[in-house]
């Protein structure tokens, strides 16, 4: 479904990049006009350099999981001689996860010239990622000794991330005539630093709660500085001397460490979609052709 997606949203994108090219195909240029009447067919307007942005998204990272140490999975040197035992009361914890993250942030933005223009803002960031098994429940070890081993039976565990974050980015339009629909590539970083963390187990019976905190302390705390980095694509509907928005698709990925967003999964790379809203502001302005 999430590739079906993207491919759904590249193909809208190139389709409107398209039409826009060849709506900007059929104005003159300024250059090449030689009479009067050509010349007052191209019209130009004055917009701010600065605009304010306002901004939300949605992404997805995926990666594999970090087990924890002291979860115990059906492994083969468990098969033989525990096999009904095993087989129907440990089960394997998911290889793989995809962790959601959710943003809004405000983006300042500044144009060099028509065609690129840099921003940097600051972004509050949410994600939520599950440590679950591919059967009700997985074993989670609470205490041994030379003679005993203890387990309790864990549904699964929850976390939730909140960040905030510095966004750095710079965005290339394809043509330099303001048209409605206009294309542009951007790219960038994003800083995340950790503002607060909760984990939470939930059992198979109440009656482990009391293992909550066990279970909390075996898992990785979360790295306090996340950075990520992404290349992306999208559509400005509107004129730059007005209020305009802006969807785009991005290409986020992780730039250090082995986790991201989660304790428990390993992030690499992922997809996001951002819309936001841009209020022109200021009194430097440059000119640019429209349609």
């Amino acid at each position: 479904m999430k590739k079906n997606f993207i491919v759904l949203c590249l193909v809208l994108l190139f389709a409107v990049q398209i039409q826009a090219q060849e709506f900007d195909a059929i104005l003159p240029d300024v250059a090449l006009l030689s009479t009067p009447v050509q010349a007052q067919e191209v019209q130009t307007f004055e917009y701010q350099r600065f605009r304010l942005g306002v901004e939300a998204g949605v992404g997805f990272l995926d990666g594999t999981t970090v087990v924890p140490v002291a979860v115990r999975e059906n492994q083969s040197y468990y098969y033989d001689d525990y096999y009904y035992r095993d087989y129907y009361y440990c089960g394997y914890v998911n290889d793989y996860h995809t962790v959601p993250h959710y943003y809004v942030g405000v983006k300042p933005e500044f144009s060099l010239n028509n065609s690129i223009s840099l921003a940097a803002g600051l972004r509050f960031l949410f994600s939520n990622s599950t440590l679950n098994s591919d059967k009700d429940y997985f074993l989670w070890k609470v205490s041994e000794n030379d003679l005993t081993t203890n387990y309790v039976r864990v549904k699964d565990v929850k976390q939730n991330n909140f960040y905030v974050g510095i966004p750095l980015e710079m965005t290339v339009y394809t043509y330099k005539r303001d048209v409605i629909v206009r294309h542009y590539f951007r790219g960038g970083v994003n800083f995340n630093f950790l503002l607060a963390s909760k984990t939470t187990p939930y059992f198979e019976n109440a009656t482990m709660n009391k293992y909550a905190d066990k279970i909390t302390n075996d898992i990785n705390e979360k790295d306090f500085f996340t950075p990520l980095a992404f290349v992306g694509m999208g559509l400005k509907i509107g004129r730059m001397n007005r209020p305009f928005g802006t969807v785009e698709l991005r290409i986020p990925f992780v730039m250090k460490g082995n986790t991201s967003f989660s304790s428990f999964v390993n992030s690499s790379v992922g997809v996001e979609l951002q819309t936001a809203i841009y209020i022109p502001m200021g009194k430097k302005k440059m000119t640019c052709i429209y349609d």
